[in-house]
């Protein structure tokens, strides 16, 4: 890479520190508060810039003679030629992202594929970040979809609908649930744990409740499972599983965390 690659990084910020030092001149005396928003409005509005360029320097797809390149598709395996350049908007956390990256059309299988988008694995039609996804989904699933879209705007500046909110919280709710339901099954027919073993420090102690819920149409039972360890008479390492389900249901559920932190491995009871 030339030495001179690096100069739009270096001109965005002395453009943002231009902006600080006139926010300075500006605000003489002002409260804190005032600068924070000055400051933070600055930084948000380059962020964007900043993401922009630090890619396009550190994708070898988008290097000066990325687009001549023979790619391998992800499909069969086959080099593939640069068949056209594709725009492509992405919503991350530094804000909205957009640039153009090489697309390639695989003449073994017909896939077309962006050597960019897997180098960056970014997943096919997204138009969020894995980071910014994973803000979303942590926020709807601690709060109203409509709450978590505000206080997101309010603590990042990034703007999300509560329907985004929701599609996005409900689809990784689904895929956990059915990755639990994959390893409910798993040990109950290897009786081996389905993931990397957590063992539990100290006695392993595995415990099962229910608590009675509020749901739309009324109250229903909850199944609560803890699984932990037991040191010097305290719980250490405590995981826990939760199922709005039949103890039938429930029980392979808190068997395969039990398992995950080393219950097969128990050699006394």
């Amino acid at each position: 890479m030339s030495e001179d690659r690096p100069n739009p990084i270096v001109r965005m910020l002395d453009e943002l520190a231009q902006t600080l030092l006139r926010v300075a001149q500006r605000e003489v005396d002002a409260p804190l508060a005032l600068l924070e928003q000055e400051v933070l409005a600055a930084v948000r509005a380059a962020l964007p810039g900043l993401l922009g360029a630090v890619l396009r320097l550190s994708q070898q797809s988008l290097w000066p003679g990325g687009g001549s390149r023979q790619w391998p598709c992800p499909g069969c395996g086959e080099r593939c030629g640069v068949q056209s350049w594709r725009p492509r908007t992405v919503l991350t956390v530094c804000g909205r992202l957009r640039f153009e990256r090489p697309w390639c059309v695989c003449q073994g299988c017909g896939s077309g594929f962006s050597p960019t988008d897997g180098a960056l694995a970014l997943e096919a039609w997204s138009r969020m970040s894995a980071v910014l996804t994973a803000w979303v989904v942590e926020g709807g699933a601690r709060t109203s979809f409509a709450e978590a879209a505000a206080l997101l705007e309010r603590w990042s500046g990034l703007a999300v609908s509560a329907e985004t909110v929701r599609q996005r919280t409900e689809a990784a709710g689904a895929a956990l649930e059915a990755e639990h339901q994959r390893a409910a099954c798993q040990v109950q027919q290897s009786r081996e744990p389905a993931t990397t073993v957590d063992a539990a420090p100290g006695q392993l102690v595995v415990e099962a409740d229910g608590v009675m819920v509020p749901y739309r149409d009324g109250w229903h039972e909850m199944k609560i499972g803890l699984v932990g360890g037991q040191v010097d008479g305290k719980l250490a390492a405590v995981s826990y599983v939760a199922q709005r389900a039949s103890p039938d249901q429930f029980g392979p559920r808190l068997l395969a965390e039990a398992a995950r932190r080393g219950a097969l491995e128990v050699v006394g009871w």
